[in-house]
């Protein structure tokens, strides 16, 4: 999958469980490539590694997020920026230096996060009426951890400390390298990287019916 189109799906999953979603850097040419309100006072800045294929987060990446975090602070101050990274790894690398409060978002929290959609979306289809009803929606959300307060907790870990991972003798260090087919094995923690670059373990759910508030199928 592209990456835009990624970054488009992305965008309409905020939308489908109700946040304000939008895409900075499309729109604006500077900041994240997706924004999530999860809250009046509280905003997830998202960046989408899914084509990498490093064993850790590196520099490169790492301080971009940390300059799309600096990016809302210095447009919208009075809310609190919660940096996140869809990555094959949730491990800094030894080179990097984390962004303070930084979750990471796996395949295999993306995985769970797939699941929790599906279900919240076949729960709210098993009758027409459903849909239509806020609070049957609102119940389904807190019932799949999909709210604001709970999203990040549920489907996304702590970034771990930097790994220092001995330099291949005629090699550089870890360089960001989002693009291009996966070497099987070596995924940070010993999960296996994705064999394609935003993969099937990537792709999010297609719903049978609209989501709440949009007109897409």
């Amino acid at each position: 999958m592209p990456r835009t189109s990624r970054e488009r799906a992305w965008q309409a999953l905020g939308e489908h469980l109700g946040f304000a979603s939008s895409r900075p850097e499309k729109l604006h040419g500077t900041g994240p490539d997706n924004l999530w309100a999860l809250s009046a006072a509280r905003q997830a800045v998202i960046e989408l590694k899914t084509g990498c294929t490093t064993g850790t987060i590196v520099k490169k990446d790492m301080d971009q997020l940390g300059g799309s975090v600096r990016w809302l602070n210095d447009h919208n101050p009075e809310v609190e920026a919660v940096p996140v990274m869809l990555h094959p790894s949730r491990a800094a690398d030894a080179k990097a230096t984390a962004v303070p409060g930084m979750r990471v978002i796996t395949p295999e929290q993306f995985g769970q996060l797939k699941d929790a959609v599906t279900a919240y979306a076949a729960a709210l289809a098993s009758s027409p009426d459903r849909w239509a009803d806020e609070q049957a929606v609102r119940e389904q959300l807190a019932h799949h951890k999909l709210t604001g307060d709970r999203f990040l907790t549920a489907y996304a870990e702590p970034v771990s400390p930097s790994l220092h991972r001995p330099r291949p003798p005629d090699g550089p260090g870890p360089a960001s390298s989002c693009g291009g087919p996966v070497p099987v094995g070596g995924g940070g923690h010993g999960r296996p990287l994705l064999q394609q670059p935003g993969g099937p373990a990537w792709r999010l759910p297609t719903p049978r019916r609209p989501w709440p508030g949009t007109g897409s199928e």
